[in-house]
């Protein structure tokens, strides 16, 4: 877990990641005309993203499961689930810019609880580095889009 570099590979396909976040929010912030069009997407793109990140965790789980850490594991497991119920509970919100501002929020979030399982050495630094990386463009992509429809 003391591994500090990224992997090169994770790093690349994490950044492509991040394109619909950043297309389709600068798209809605210069398209006023189809910012309904996009909206969807990046709501939907969202949701997935979100869930993926519980995904990730789900496989973190696993392994301190084999490793007999079951609080470990516990933990991690209720965490996964937890960031696919957020994901699907945002879009039952009726406007579009509380479900900006709800990605926004629980995105940010989410680092938030890497931050805790890096510093009870449950993820690897170079994940939690990555995640430093990428989770700030989300974010800010989530508020340019937000302040493109307020």
């Amino acid at each position: 877990m003391r591994d500090v570099f990224i992997p090169r590979f994770a790093l690349a396909l994490t950044l492509l990641g991040t394109m619909p976040f950043v297309g389709l929010s600068v798209g809605i912030s210069l398209d006023k005309e189809n910012t309904e069009g996009l909206l969807q997407p990046l709501f939907i793109y969202g949701a997935v993203m979100l869930s993926f990140l519980g995904g990730i965790h789900w496989g973190f789980a696993m392994t301190f499961s084999h490793a007999g850490q079951t609080d470990a594991s516990l933990l991690l497991h209720g965490v996964s689930v937890l960031f696919v119920l957020v994901a699907w509970g945002v879009f039952f919100l009726q406007q579009p810019y509380l479900r900006l501002l709800a990605f926004a929020f629980f995105f940010a979030v989410a680092w938030g609880v890497d931050s805790l399982l890096y510093s009870h050495q449950m993820i690897p630094l170079w994940y939690f580095n990555l995640r430093g990386i990428v989770t700030p463009i989300v974010v800010v992509s989530m508020y340019v889009a937000y302040f493109s429809v307020i």
